[in-house]
């Protein structure tokens, strides 16, 4: 289970990043918004999607934040690593709404300092996908996922996914 002690940043609260958000804060977690759109962030506090929010000057947003949602087209979300992933903390979770895995996931574990892990989130979507393609590329590095930190379409296509990736030598923890 994830801890609603912990904040969570969402960046770009448009159609997808507004919607984590939203769902966040009605399941109980502290919710910052970062958008470019000073208008973005003001519709956001207004609503109650989120209780902080900045359109510029967020690095003590992302000094707090236990969870990062990226809100980006996966272009952008590169760009915006690139320029302020050295902001995140160790041990911050971040993970993605683009649809778009290939090219992604490597190049934006790769832009974040170290203790800070890039994670997916539909296990039995997104999470194997990557888990496989990153292990029948890379067979003898060590691969783990947090089973915590990712959900099933079902708890039993959670569990399945779980099972597939431990026999391909997938440390579950």
């Amino acid at each position: 289970m994830l801890d609603t002690s912990k904040r969570v940043v969402i960046v770009g609260l448009g159609l997808l990043g507004g919607r984590y958000a939203l769902g966040l804060t009605r399941a109980g977690f502290a919710v910052d918004g970062i958008d470019r759109s000073p208008e973005a962030v003001e519709f956001a506090l207004k609503e109650g999607y989120i209780q902080r929010g900045a359109a510029e000057n967020f690095a003590p947003l992302l000094a707090e934040a236990g969870y990062v949602v990226l809100g980006l087209y996966p272009t952008a979300l590169l760009d915006w690593l690139k320029q302020y992933g050295g902001l995140l903390p160790a041990g911050c979770l971040v993970t993605d709404t683009c649809g778009v895995k290939t090219g992604v996931v490597d190049t934006a574990q790769a832009l974040m300092p170290e203790g800070v892990e890039f994670i997916g989130l539909c296990t039995d979507i997104c999470v194997i996908t990557n888990a496989m393609m990153t292990k029948g590329a890379l067979p003898e590095v060590p691969l783990s996922v947090r089973a915590d930190c990712c959900a099933g379409v079902t708890p039993q296509s959670h569990e399945t996914a779980l099972q597939a990736m431990r026999m391909c030598q997938i440390s579950i923890l």
